[in-house]
């Protein structure tokens, strides 16, 4: 059974670690462009605790991705079927673990966050944000991938920039689907559909518009 529960302090536990995230990634890229390689100390001294900052901001905002996708989850399975609009296919626990099969990764937490979304609205996602966010994600880590393999900060600090395309489109994502999903509990209860916070999964139901199998 999943129930509905506010997404409250998650959404911006998402949007505080990425913004740092993207900030300080931005930062160290600038950095490791201007300052001079063969001054080894200088770069010990100012770009060594920018990455381990870095690094430390990225971990926090997987873990609070992971939370906020695991409770948008839930949501979308507890208005789906309290709207009687299909479910997502995904169950909360798959849907984060999603993020870290290989190769299930380049595509499935995107429709995960497609099918949330659905859920959410009672009617199939169109929002072109949640493209643009995974599609940056992964354009952004390929460049990132290349720069460190070639040692090439300048094209490690294009795929910073294009990151910062993913933190931007991500923010506007949580920030959107935290308040749609208060908007469809809101609007289920005032239409005395049955309690989110206590209707059972229904069976799995075809998407509106798709044609029977066989």
């Amino acid at each position: 059974m999943h129930t509905y529960e506010h997404l409250g302090w998650r959404t911006p536990f998402v949007i505080l670690p990425v913004s740092v995230h993207t900030a300080l990634a931005l930062g160290t890229g600038a950095l490791a462009l201007l300052l001079d390689p063969n001054d080894p100390g200088l770069l010990a001294a100012l770009l060594l605790p920018g990455l381990a900052a870095t690094i430390g901001a990225c971990v926090l905002s997987a873990v609070a991705v992971c939370l906020w996708t695991h409770r948008a989850c839930a949501n979308g399975h507890a208005l789906g079927v309290a709207g009687d609009w299909v479910s997502p296919t995904m169950s909360p626990a798959a849907a984060v673990g999603s993020y870290f099969i290989p190769f299930a990764n380049l595509v499935r937490p995107y429709h995960a966050l497609r099918e949330i979304d659905s859920a959410t609205l009672g009617e199939p996602s169109t929002d072109p944000t949640l493209g643009v966010w995974w599609g940056t994600w992964i354009v952004g880590n390929i460049l990132a991938n290349i720069s460190f393999r070639m040692d090439a900060p300048g094209l490690g600090f294009v795929a910073d920039l294009v990151h910062l395309v993913t933190a931007v489109t991500l923010v506007l994502t949580v920030r959107r689907m935290d308040a749609a999903q208060r908007r469809r509990d809101e609007a289920l209860r005032l239409a005395k559909a049955p309690s989110t916070a206590t209707f059972r999964d229904a069976p799995e139901r075809k998407l509106a518009g798709s044609s029977a199998a066989g």
